[in-house]
């Protein structure tokens, strides 16, 4: 898996030397797929939460409808410019 964030470039008199901003994550690892519901229910609330919402119940026939990938990182590396 792989992030990037590039909000944009470094600029220099010389056009030719013109550099990016960036960050960047690359991870290994094990990517599984979440089947049971209370596990569906763990992702969301754990989403939910990570964007400022209150936690709420879903009902099974949206969860069912729900696929949910987990990955479990074995490896991560990362590296920045121009911060």
């Amino acid at each position: 898996m792989e992030v990037d964030i590039i909000p944009g470039p470094i600029p220099n008199e010389d056009p030719c030397k013109w550099e990016m901003r960036y960050r960047s994550l690359i991870c290994q690892g094990t990517a599984r797929f979440v089947e049971d519901d209370p596990g569906k229910q763990a992702a969301l609330d754990c989403i939910l939460r990570h964007y400022g919402a209150e936690p709420r119940p879903f009902d099974a026939a949206t969860l069912g409808r729900l696929r949910v990938i987990r990955i479990d990182i074995e490896e991560m590396t990362g590296k920045k410019h121009g911060y």
